[in-house]
């Protein structure tokens, strides 16, 4: 698997749509603070499982479309090592369970407006985006009262 970085404009984006970060971080990450659970209980529960293999063939469509093409096997391989690693909770679960906010734009919104511009359909990572947008501003909002 090749690590590829776009340099955009004055600063280095991670687009790396070859690997976890991309593919298989974006829907354990996003799902994992939806439903509160970490990434085993996703890859166990049959609805999820599928629901996070479309979010990844998703990403890997916009990856095509933005120049980044990966292997039809890239999800499957994913899931198998995630699976390998055991149950764990995503880095952004554990901020968002910390009440940290989500980097929502870095980690989804970006991504997805690149994929949309460059004639991806993405109607999944949008659902996962705007759910997780609600999500943050409303904790957020929460914490801000509560102080």
């Amino acid at each position: 698997m090749n690590l590829r970085i776009v340099v955009v404009g004055s600063g280095a984006i991670g687009l790396y749509y070859g690997g976890k970060l991309a593919a298989g971080g974006r829907p354990f990450n996003g799902m994992s603070i939806l439903v509160g659970v970490d990434t085993s209980a996703i890859l166990k529960a049959e609805n999820l499982h599928r629901t996070a293999l479309a979010l990844m063939e998703e990403v890997m469509q916009a990856a095509g479309k933005c120049g980044f093409p990966l292997e039809s096997s890239t999800p499957e391989q994913l899931i198998r090592r995630t699976e390998m690693m055991g149950a764990y909770k995503p880095s952004t679960l554990v901020d968002f369970e910390m009440g940290k906010p989500l980097e929502i734009e870095a980690i989804w919104g970006e991504p997805l407006r690149r994929g949309v511009a460059a004639g991806a359909n993405l109607p999944r990572l949008q659902l996962l985006y705007s759910l997780l947008q609600f999500v943050d501003r409303a904790c957020q909002e929460n914490a801000t009262d509560r102080q």
